[in-house]
């Protein structure tokens, strides 16, 4: 097992543009076969299969090899920690995705900064039904968020056996 961990930083014009810390590693199979994850809670599992009627269909604001979401499964308006609002989204896993060839030698899974995305893709679905883009022909979304730092974690990997992410 290896374990690394990088800085990164990229400039622009010699002015620093981007900076942060990333870790990846290489598992033995058997390892991936025994990791539990981040665990759901009981409460967070029951919120997965949680109705609801009419949920809005996500943007194909991308295109199809970075569309990471196939369908809004459920959208509570005013859900959410904070009553901001509350999406659950899935994608169909086909075993053919070009990023399952394209990650790490011989560690065919969906790379995190796609499952980024698809969180952002969630995320402007919900700004749309908030009415965020409202008076907009055809909106469009960057993430931008300078001088904020941000972390996250992933539950477990994405890998071609799954049926659904």
């Amino acid at each position: 097992m290896i374990i690394e961990t990088f800085r990164i930083e990229c400039h622009a014009d010699g002015e620093p543009l981007l900076s942060g810390t990333a870790v990846f590693g290489y598992f033995l199979t058997t390892a991936f076969a025994q990791q539990p994850g981040l665990p759901a809670t009981p409460a967070e599992r029951e919120r997965l299969t949680e109705a609801c009627e009419n949920p809005p269909s996500p943007p194909r604001a991308a295109g199809p090899m970075l569309s990471m979401l196939d369908r809004i499964t459920g959208y509570w308006p005013d859900g959410g920690a904070a009553g901001l609002g509350r999406l659950r989204a899935e994608k169909d896993v086909d075993p053919g995705d070009w990023f399952f060839r394209a990650h790490f030698f011989q560690d065919p899974v969906q790379p995190g900064s796609l499952g980024l995305d698809a969180m952002l893709q969630a995320l402007e679905v919900l700004m749309i039904e908030r009415g965020m883009a409202a008076g907009i022909a055809a909106p469009r979304f960057e993430a931008v968020a300078t001088g904020v730092a941000m972390t996250w974690k992933y539950r477990g990997q994405i890998v071609p056996e799954n049926q659904r992410a």
